[in-house]
C-alpha cells in the first residue's frame, strides 16, 4: 500500500504572532489552541489505496527519513518559507511532493519552483483526481479548481489521524465565504464569491465525532459566522438540541461581524449554545479610514456600543483593528486607544496593514509605485531594518516606515502593559459577570484538571510582573458569578504571558542610514 505523509508547518517567523501564541500555550499546556481541519479533510479525501499520516509541525518534529510515497504540504502566506523549505528536503530525499492550500492557490508562481505537483484551489474534487493518475502513472504538474465546491461534497474529516492530546480544541468548518468586500481582504480570491455552507447535519455529526475524541473546544473557522445568519440560527438550534442528547455542553470560538449586535435573537443563541469569544473586524474607530478600506457595514452605528452589546450577552469580543492605512498619521495609535481604552477590551491586538496579493488595496499600491519589492526590502535591510521588521511590511505606508513601526511599538507596549490590561479585564469580567444570558458550562473532565495544574504550576515560572497579573486575574475570576468565568479567566492569563513575551523577544530596532 502506498503511504501519504500530510504536513502542516509552523510559521516561517518566531515572532509572528500566531506562532508565538502557538508556542506559549504549548510552553505552559503542551498543547497548541487548535486542530487544523485542512489536511484532515483530505485524508477523508483520499482512497482506500493509501495510508495516510498526519504530521503538525506545531505539536512536533518532522521526520524527512520517514518512509513514504507521497508528501502533501499546506499553508497559508505567513507559513510560505517553512512550507518551501520543507518540500525541498522531501524533494532532495526522492518523494513526490504536492503543495497546496490558501498561499499556493493565491500565488502559485511562488511554488511551481518546488515539489512535483501544485493544487490551486479547494480540494474537494481535484485531490482525488490526483490520486486516481499517480496510481495511473500519469500524474499532472497542476490541478485547478475552477468552480466554488459543493460543500456537500466536503467528507467528515479524519480527526482520527490527529494528537488529540496535544490541542485544546479542534477546528470545524462550517461556510467559505463572506459577503462583504473589504479592500485589504483577499478571502473572496480563493473562496470565491458569495457563501457556500456545509449541512447542519453534517457540522453536528463533526462536532460529535470530535467530543467522542475528548474535545469539548472548538474554533468555528468561518470567515465571518454572521454571514448566513438564518443557516448559523439554524445550527446553533440543532447544537442545543445535541447538547440534550450527551448531556454536556462545549465551548465555541468564531469570527463575526459587527452587525450580529443588531440581532438580539441571534446573541442570544450564541450565549446559550456556547460561545463564549468572538474575533470581530473592527479595524478601525476612524470613518475615513472604514471608507478607505471599504467597510461600510462598519459605519452604521457607533462600533463601542455594538461591542458592549455584544459583550452583554456574555460573549468576549476580541476587536481585530489594523493600522498603516493611508488615512492614518502618526497620531492613529493615541486614537485607537482614546476610542477602545475603558471598555473591557483587553485582547484588542491591532495588525500592520498588509497588501495581500489580489486585493483592491494592493492593485492600487502597484499602480501607486508603492508596493516593497525584494530590492527594496534588500536595501533597508542594509540600512537597517532587521528581517523581522520587515517581514511586517509589504508596502511603503503614507506615514513612513518607521514612524509606522515605532508608534505600533509603543503602542502595542501600552496596552500589554500590566496597568491597562488588568484594568480592561476588571472591566471585562465585571461586564460577563452581568451578562443578559447564562451561557452553559461543559463538564469538567480530566484533561481540563490537567491543563489547570499546569497552568497554575507554571506561575512559578513567571517573573514578577507577570505572576502580579496573574494572581489578580484569578482572583477577579474565582469572584465572577459567570458561569464560564475560569474559562476566560485562564485565557486572558495566558494571552497576557504571551502578549509580555512577545515584547520581549521583539528585536532592537536601529535606526536607518542614509
Amino acid at each position: 500500500m502506498k503511504k501519504i505523509l500530510l504536513v502542516y508547518p509552523r510559521c516561517s517567523s518566531a515572532t509572528n504572532p500566531v506562532q508565538a501564541s502557538d508556542d506559549v500555550l504549548f510552553d505552559i499546556f503542551k498543547k497548541i489552541p487548535f486542530a487544523d481541519a485542512a489536511l484532515p479533510t483530505i485524508a477523508a479525501l483520499t482512497s482506500d489505496d493509501f495510508a495516510v499520516k498526519i504530521v503538525d509541525e506545531r505539536i512536533e518534529k518532522i521526520d524527512f527519513e520517514e518512509p513514504c510515497d507521497i508528501v502533501g504540504i499546506t499553508g497559508m502566506i505567513t507559513q510560505r518559507m517553512r512550507a518551501r523549505e520543507i518540500a525541498r528536503e522531501f524533494a532532495q530525499r526522492g518523494r513526490f511532493v504536492v503543495c497546496g492550500g490558501p498561499d499556493a492557490s493565491i500565488s502559485p508562481e511562488e511554488w511551481f519552483d518546488v515539489g512535483n505537483t501544485l493544487v490551486i484551489g479547494e480540494a474537494e474534487y481535484t485531490w482525488p483526481e490526483f490520486l486516481s493518475d499517480y496510481l495511473a502513472a500519469r500524474p499532472r504538474n497542476v490541478y485547478r479548481q475552477s468552480r466554488p465546491v459543493d460543500l456537500k461534497d466536503t467528507p467528515r474529516p479524519r480527526y482520527d489521524l490527529l494528537k488529540t492530546s496535544k490541542y485544546l480544541g479542534a477546528t470545524v468548518e462550517r461556510t467559505r465565504g463572506c459577503p462583504f468586500a473589504c479592500s485589504f481582504c483577499d478571502v473572496k480570491l480563493y473562496r470565491g464569491p458569495g457563501i457556500r455552507h456545509k449541512p447542519v447535519e453534517n457540522i453536528i455529526q463533526e462536532l460529535d465525532t470530535l467530543y467522542r475524541l475528548g474535545h469539548n473546544g472548538f474554533f468555528i473557522a468561518d470567515d465571518n459566522f454572521t454571514g448566513r445568519i438564518a443557516h448559523a440560527k439554524q445550527l446553533l438550534r440543532e447544537i442545543l438540541k445535541w447538547y440534550e442528547k450527551i448531556g454536556d455542553s462545549v465551548y465555541f470560538t468564531t469570527q463575526i461581524a459587527i452587525t450580529a449586535a443588531k440581532d438580539d435573537e441571534l446573541l442570544n443563541l450564541m450565549a446559550n449554545a456556547g460561545v463564549t469569544r468572538v474575533l470581530v473586524g473592527i479595524e478601525s474607530p476612524n470613518k475615513k479610514t472604514l471608507e478607505e478600506a471599504s467597510k461600510f457595514h462598519n459605519m452604521k452605528s457607533d462600533l463601542r456600543e455594538d461591542i458592549a452589546k455584544i459583550q452583554s450577552y456574555g460573549i468576549l469580543v476580541m476587536p481585530s483593528t489594523i493600522v498603516g492605512f493611508d488615512n492614518d498619521d502618526v497620531d492613529v495609535f493615541e486614537e485607537h486607544e482614546a476610542y477602545f481604552s475603558g471598555r473591557g477590551l483587553p485582547l484588542n491586538a491591532p495588525l500592520i496593514l498588509e497588501a495581500t496579493k489580489g486585493t483592491d488595496f494592493t492593485a492600487r499600491m502597484a499602480e501607486e509605485g508603492r508596493l516593497l519589492d525584494k530590492f527594496k526590502k534588500l536595501d533597508l535591510f542594509e540600512r537597517g531594518l532587521s528581517s523581522d521588521d520587515l517581514s511586517q511590511f509589504s508596502f511603503e505606508p503614507k506615514m513612513g516606515l518607521l514612524p509606522l513601526l515605532d508608534g505600533y511599538r509603543r503602542y502595542i507596549a501600552r496596552i500589554f502593559s500590566s496597568e491597562y490590561y488588568l484594568e480592561e479585564s476588571r472591566l471585562l469580567l465585571a461586564q460577563l459577570g452581568d451578562a443578559k444570558t447564562p451561557i452553559p458550562t461543559p463538564k469538567v473532565k480530566a484533561k481540563d484538571i490537567v491543563d489547570l495544574t499546569r497552568l497554575l504550576l507554571f506561575y512559578f515560572r513567571l517573573d514578577k510582573d507577570q505572576k502580579k497579573v496573574w494572581l489578580e486575574l484569578f482572583q477577579l475570576g474565582r469572584k465572577s458569578p459567570n458561569g464560564h468565568a475560569s474559562l476566560t479567566t485562564m485565557h486572558l492569563m495566558t494571552s497576557y504571558y504571551g502578549f509580555s513575551e512577545y515584547l520581549k523577544a521583539l528585536p532592537e530596532r536601529r535606526s536607518l542610514t542614509a
